[in-house]
């Protein structure tokens, strides 16, 4: 009996506490140097991103269909768009949504909870498409010179941005969403008022591979088909600075979540990290032939950059880079 009553009130036994990961420091222009190789994901990706909220990478192949994998051991956990022969993708910013695209002239708004789908012809091939931040409409590029802006629950056109080439069109909004930017593989990039389609500048030069808006919304970033980097005033539509990269082309763009970051790549370059207050070169990092995307994670602690030979084949990878322990 003494033993039961001694088993009955003894002070319960605490639970180990959780041990709480740490999380990987960020990027940062104070340490860039020491950025160096720190995994690969061997998959071909013509494009790549990462889920909204989870931070997974999603990659495609050129007609293929989204994989995604788990961002700390980046092996695969699931398939979107399965069975889909895709040119383009992207998410809404609750990552509720996917816009995907074959290679026809066609958007498919996909709502990842409930499966319904809203699709629309664009009238122009291979369409990109870009979410507004607060998801009610999707803006799509392509193969032509008008960007159209859809309403996302039904699929109707409701504004039209207009360029003056026929070309790659890239869309794009602002994170505020006021300003729509229009990269134009052929021509000038342009940058409208998002909501009533007024033009409000044309930054004079031309050929764009890709555009990307610096976090606060103040700075566009572009990239260009003769391998410069440009980064203009969103306000005044004027030049900040430039410079001229050793890549033939520049493809490919991005801003680490501070801001105080960039990475470039493209063909016949190095993948670069750059201070974008000087358009100083941070860190140049080896790279295949042929880098079409690079992008900061979520968190800012890993840079991912897709690429290999220009022809496809077994080289051809997700690289991440991440910071020396």
């Amino acid at each position: 009996m003494r033993l039961l009553l001694t088993l009955l009130f003894a002070a319960p036994v605490a639970a180990a506490p959780l041990v709480k990961e740490k999380a990987a420091p960020p990027i940062t222009p104070r340490n860039a140097d020491t950025v160096r190789e720190i995994a690969s994901i061997p998959r071909d990706a013509s494009r790549f991103d990462f889920v909204p909220n989870t931070g997974e990478p999603a990659v495609m192949p050129w007609e293929g269909e989204i994989e995604v994998f788990d961002p700390k051991t980046l092996q695969p956990v699931r398939k979107l768009a399965a069975g889909k022969k895709l040119v383009n993708f992207s998410f809404s910013r609750d990552g509720g949504r996917l816009a995907w695209a074959e290679n026809n002239s066609t958007v498919v708004i996909e709502d990842l909870k409930t499966g319904k789908v809203v699709s629309f012809d664009t009238g122009q091939a291979q369409p990109a498409a870009a979410f507004s931040p607060d998801g009610k409409h999707v803006a799509t590029g392509g193969y032509g010179k008008v960007s159209g802006l859809w309403d996302v629950s039904t699929g109707k056109k409701v504004l039209h941005y207009e360029t003056d080439t026929d070309g790659g069109l890239t869309p794009l909004f602002s994170p505020d969403g006021k300003v729509f930017a229009l990269g134009n593989r052929n021509s000038d990039p342009r940058l409208f008022d998002a909501a009533t389609g007024k033009l409000l500048h044309v930054l004079p030069h031309k050929m764009t591979q890709e555009i990307r808006f610096n976090p606060a919304g103040t700075l566009l970033a572009t990239t260009y088909v003769d391998g410069g980097l440009g980064l203009w005033d969103v306000a005044t539509g004027k030049l900040v600075r430039e410079t001229k990269t050793w890549a033939s082309e520049l493809y490919t763009v991005d801003w680490n979540p501070a801001g105080d970051l960039l990475v470039t790549a493209g063909l016949a370059g190095k993948i670069t990290l750059w201070d974008p207050l000087t358009l100083t070169a941070l860190k140049e990092l080896d790279a295949p032939e042929w880098v079409i995307r690079a992008k900061f994670s979520p968190d800012g602690s890993r840079v991912f950059t897709a690429g290999g030979n220009s022809t496809r084949d077994e080289t051809r990878r997700i690289t991440v880079w991440g910071l020396s322990k």
